[in-house]
């Protein structure tokens, strides 16, 4: 197994919703949507002979009838990409659109300044539902979750080996990268009570009661109650509250917390429940470095 790879993820926009992916049975291309039902409605329109633009249309249609509040016609925006040009064909969005439809007529299209570092850019899915997770195992070169517990990593075990049956095995460069909050220091409370914040602003905040799927993600690792109490407090107002309902098991176990000592001792069940690469929360270079020395 491949030592632990250390990252810093200085800003990560998790707020915003998770792509779902539909893959036509004939490799012609990928429909990528916030809504699996618009996905699919763009990659049926391929699947019966439509164009790349067919395709973004009818995905923007169904979005328009899915989630009129943020996605389709009134909103949102769509990107055609070539794969054999390696570069955007189209781009409509809430803003900006390429090739630009107003001005002089003298713009064009920026280029980059320098050569890629590599010839294919991997795809990573950042999901935690069932269907997700294995959609990532099934499509994706890497899966990126946040809120995993090494000690519960088993409760995405039957979806993850659905995606790689579907795919015909699982390739041996799978990149399972968590998210994990990082707080590295003598005093054991105290680094617990720095993350809790963050912890209970996506199991209470990031959505409305019944419909936060870190909150269902946490109650399925066996924190039922934990997230329940969280969840009410966060969305009453009681933020404190909130922040004093998270247990420090679950601490433990979505975060690397603690001495130097306790986290290399953690590593090992990360290690050991398939974790390939850590993408460190944090945006303090002091952490980076404890968790280097813990990696050792």
């Amino acid at each position: 197994m491949r030592l632990l790879k250390l990252f810093a993820a200085l800003s990560l926009a998790l707020g915003c919703a998770t792509p779902a992916l539909s893959v036509p049975p004939a490799a012609k291309g990928m429909v990528s949507a916030a809504d699996p039902r618009a996905a699919e409605a763009g990659a049926e329109m391929l699947r019966k002979g439509g164009s790349a633009a067919d395709a973004a249309f009818a995905t923007l249609l169904a979005l328009t009838v899915v989630e009129p509040q943020s996605s389709g016609i009134g909103g949102g925006g769509y990107l055609v990409y070539s794969a054999a040009g390696r570069a955007p064909v189209t781009f409509d969005g809430r803003r900006y659109a390429l090739p630009v439809r107003e001005g002089t007529g003298l713009g064009r299209p920026m280029k980059l300044g320098m050569g890629p570092l590599r010839e294919g850019v991997p795809i990573y899915l950042g999901v935690m539902g069932e269907r997700t997770v294995a959609q990532a195992a099934e499509i994706a070169d890497g899966w990126m979750p946040l809120l995993f517990s090494p000690d519960r990593a088993g409760i995405f075990s039957a979806a993850l080996a659905e995606g790689f049956e579907r795919r015909g095995g699982r390739p041996a460069a799978f990149d399972v990268s968590p998210m994990t909050w990082v707080a590295i220091g003598d005093d054991l409370p105290a680094c617990r009570d720095e993350l809790r914040p963050h912890i209970a602003a996506y199991v209470g905040g990031m959505g409305p009661r019944g419909r936060n799927f870190y909150n269902r993600v946490v109650a399925r690792m066996g924190f039922d109650d934990a997230a329940a109490a969280i969840a009410d407090a966060y969305l009453d107002g009681r933020r404190a509250d909130a922040v004093s309902a998270v247990p420090d098991e679950l601490v433990d176990g979505v975060a690397l917390v603690g001495p130097v000592e306790r986290v290399r001792d953690r590593l090992e069940a990360w290690r050991a429940a398939g974790v390939t690469t850590i993408v460190a929360r944090t945006t303090d270079v002091r952490q980076l470095r404890g968790l280097a020395e813990a990696a050792g």
